[in-house]
């Protein structure tokens, strides 16, 4: 459990703590579920990330075992999923399959929007 003093601290700052609740888990099953339809391709998908994770090419690999049962998903996942359900706006530049078909942008399209609002604003107040 996060410490009081963690909360209180991000609290004073502005910073709320979103909660992950049973709707999020059902988009996130959803997320999942569209890009892998079966059980060994999201264990295979699991395999060959942990693969990546460790700089190995999954072509190059034929003597590591494991079907990737017991290999854990990315966080990423329960971001996307939340996103979604939320109808947040990501900013990332991560293109992996978690976040397919989520709402995002990078921060270079980010502030270049920015930017440009901003001085559209500039030359509306000055006429």
């Amino acid at each position: 459990m996060i410490s009081m003093n963690i909360i209180k601290g991000l609290t004073d700052k502005g910073i709320r703590i979103a909660s992950f609740e049973p709707h999020h888990a059902d988009i996130v099953a959803d997320l999942v579920g569209e890009q892998f339809p079966t059980t060994q391709t999201w264990r295979t998908f699991k395999r060959n990330r942990c693969l990546a994770c460790l700089g190995l090419n999954k072509d190059q690999i034929t003597l590591i075992q494991g079907s990737g049962k017991t290999c854990g998903a990315t966080v990423d996942w329960l971001i996307a999923g939340y996103a979604k359900a939320e109808g947040c706006l990501l900013v990332t530049g991560d293109t992996r399959e978690e976040f397919k078909n989520i709402m995002k942008t990078t921060l270079e399209h980010l502030e270049s929007a920015v930017e440009q609002l901003l001085q559209e604003a500039t030359k509306v107040s000055t006429t």
